[in-house]
């Protein structure tokens, strides 16, 4: 199954807002991840948890509408999440955080009916959920695409010390050229030289010398902007690259680019792509905000997220500008193939 819908299948059929307006899905959907990060951070759980659970519900209400039991959803996500993740927690313990958590001023304990009642909704709603979700519970996050581009840059830096020591002596340049080898299996054409990948780690974009920083801000703002519907219409690569031109362009402007081909290269996404994914959250911001102040929702990413051009967007990216005009077999809600042409722009 695949659980990649088109915005469209958003924006106008998702099955979450049966009685909602699009404001008020989108602020309920901010208030459902309010409470999985009070929840998750009271359970002492790391990202990986608590991201994978709002995976979850955002792939449980592209199913069902959104209704009064959302709560009791959240823990069967976490629930799930936890038992997936290596991150276990009992599911009275779950249900007696979420029930504190959502009745402050009484005093529950495991004999009160209220904490009854939560464990029955919790025990529920993870075999709904479960069903819901066809036991598809795989998931790719984004901290192993991050582990794996720092460990790419530990290399380089590596590659760079031994490049700088034998430098003009062939004999040993040709021995550091024996140990590195067929780097991640790439064709002889395309195989980059030490001295060609010690070239990338310097590049005039001056990329790599926070590399690793503005990899850690790319998935701390991932993780905010889960709280939107943006992993149920575009993979994580995607998703990734859109964040690491916005972290970039707010550190930086345009001054600052990513080596050529990065994205293609070790993010396994396109320029192309990633746009898409940032004018859909762009667009999703925008959409939250209103002139009444109880339907505003997202108010400090939509607040942080500026516009970025196409142009600036492409630059940043190192990447040419094309035209759009790949239709990717995405299906929707209604299984229809999600068509590029027609994504918001």
């Amino acid at each position: 199954m695949s659980w990649q819908f088109s915005e469209e299948a958003f924006l106008k059929q998702s099955p979450s807002r049966k009685q909602l307006t699009l404001q008020q899905d989108l602020k309920t959907r901010e208030s459902i991840y309010d409470f999985t990060i009070k929840l998750g951070s009271a359970l002492k759980l790391n990202g990986k948890t608590i991201l994978a659970a709002t995976i979850y519900v955002a792939r449980f209400y592209m199913r069902v509408p959104i209704t009064t039991s959302k709560y009791f959803v959240v823990c069967a996500a976490i629930t799930i999440s936890c038992k997936l993740n290596d991150n276990y927690r009992p599911p009275d313990k779950i249900a007696m955080t979420a029930c504190a958590l959502k009745n402050p001023h009484k005093q529950i304990d495991e004999q009160s009916d209220l904490f009854w009642s939560w464990r029955d909704q919790l025990l529920y709603r993870e075999e709904m959920m479960l069903k819901t979700l066809n036991f598809d519970l795989n998931l790719n996050l984004p901290y192993e695409l991050r582990e794996k581009l720092e460990e790419e840059i530990i290399e380089k830096e590596k590659i760079k010390k031994l490049v700088n020591k034998v430098e003009g002596d062939e004999h040993t340049l040709r021995d550091v050229n024996d140990l590195v080898g067929d780097v991640d299996g790439e064709d002889e054409e395309e195989y980059e030289t030490p001295i060609d990948q010690a070239d990338t780690a310097t590049d005039k974009s001056d990329f790599y010398s926070s590399a690793k920083e503005i990899l850690r801000q790319s998935v701390a703002l991932i993780e905010i902007l889960s709280s939107l519907p943006i992993l149920i219409t575009y993979n994580v690569e995607s998703f990734f690259g859109a964040s690491l031109v916005i972290v970039l362009f707010e550190k930086y402007s345009t001054s600052v680019t990513l080596p050529k081909d990065y994205l293609l290269k070790h993010v396994h996404t396109t320029a192309e792509e990633s746009y898409k994914c940032y004018k859909y959250i762009y667009k999703l911001l925008k959409l939250s905000q209103s002139k009444d102040p109880h339907l505003s929702s997202h108010r400090a990413a939509a607040k942080r997220i500026k516009l970025i051009e196409r142009k600036d967007f492409f630059h940043i990216t190192n990447s040419e500008v094309v035209e759009s005009s790949t239709n990717t077999n995405i299906s929707n809600t209604n299984g229809t193939p999600r068509n590029d042409d027609n994504l918001i722009s």
